[in-house]
Order: structure tokens, then sequence, then C-alpha cells
């Protein structure tokens, strides 16, 4: 008699598992979400032009923000040269952008340029500079290598200075490339 009981405990409890295990096989859950797409200075990552130089860094008709040095008469950066968009070290600080972080908490950012092709692998041509509200100097990057991380509290701005040297490169070089800002 034990033994029937005991198997038939055990089968209820295989047919309890099987039917447990397999109660529920699909789902859909729908949420609404809300992604507006905007112009850089008013992104999650705002990007703005800095008060140094209206007319190299700016804002284009796409929203994007852009640093050009071929504009109005100008068709480049003269060569065996060093330029600067800004200087974090001048009361106040001028700068060529901004960024800012909208987001509700603290973010890591780092800054990275990518050189389409670099016409002098021995030197760094390119280095952005940045400085947080105080005006400290918190990182640097170049073609060469990304900043490391830096903190940007919610709402909180830092800015950035650009630094060309053409020194060593010859006047057919290209020194174009892509700003990238990660949070």
């Amino acid at each position: 008699m034990r033994l029937k009981i005991a198997a038939l405990a055990l089968g209820i409890v295989v047919v309890a598992s099987a039917v447990g295990a397999s109660a529920f096989t699909t789902a859909s859950v729908d949420r609404t979400s809300t992604m507006d797409v905007v112009a850089d200075d008013a992104g999650l990552i705002a990007l703005s032009p800095g008060n140094a130089s209206t007319d190299l860094v700016r804002t284009g008709s796409d929203g994007q923000l852009t640093i050009d040095f071929a504009n109005s008469d100008a068709s480049g950066v003269n060569g065996d040269s060093t330029f600067s968009i800004g200087d974090g070290t001048t009361s106040p600080p001028t700068y060529a952008f901004n960024v800012t972080n909208n987001g509700a908490s603290s973010h890591d950012f780092t800054l990275g340029y990518a050189m389409a092709t670099d016409p002098d692998s021995n030197a760094d041509n390119l280095t952005f500079t940045v400085y947080d509200s105080t005006g400290t100097q918190v990182a640097t990057a170049t073609e060469s290598s990304d900043t490391s991380p830096f903190t940007v509290s919610a709402g909180e701005t830092h800015y950035v200075t650009v630094s060309v040297d053409t020194t060593g490169v010859d006047n057919s070089s290209d020194l174009s490339g892509t700003v990238t800002v990660n949070a």
C-alpha cells in the first residue's frame, strides 16, 4: 500500500511540474516611449558652438555641430602653422564648443577624433582639451588617443578648445575627420 501511495505522490509531483513549467510560453507587453530627434544643442548630450569663433565652429542647417576651416574666403588652414580655437587659461575662458549633460544623472564622458587619413603619424596634428566649469583642465584627446573618462554631472557643461598644428604637414594634406563624444 505504501508503495502505491508513494508512486501516486510521485506521479502527482511530475504532472504538477510539467504543468507549472509549461503554463507560460509567450507574452507581449506594450509600453509607450518618447524618442524625439533634436538638434545637437538640445540633445541628451548637447553640443553647442563656443564663444571663441562662430565662423569656424557652428551649428549647420541640419542642427549638427560642425568644425570647418573652409568658410568665407578660406579653403583651410595654413601649412607649417598652429591655430587655436579657444583658450581655457584666459579669464573668462574662450572655447570652441561645449558639451552639456542634459540627462538626469552623472555620466562618464570621453571625447575622441578619428582622422580620415593621418598625413603625419609621427605627430599629433589636432588636440582637443576639455575644461570643467571652474576652468580646470580635465581631459585631452588627439587623433591618436581619446580622452580618459571625465565625469559630467546632470545639467553640467564642459568646455572644449581645439588646437591644430600643421608643422611638418604639406599643403595638400587633409586633417578632416569625426569628433566623437561618448557617454
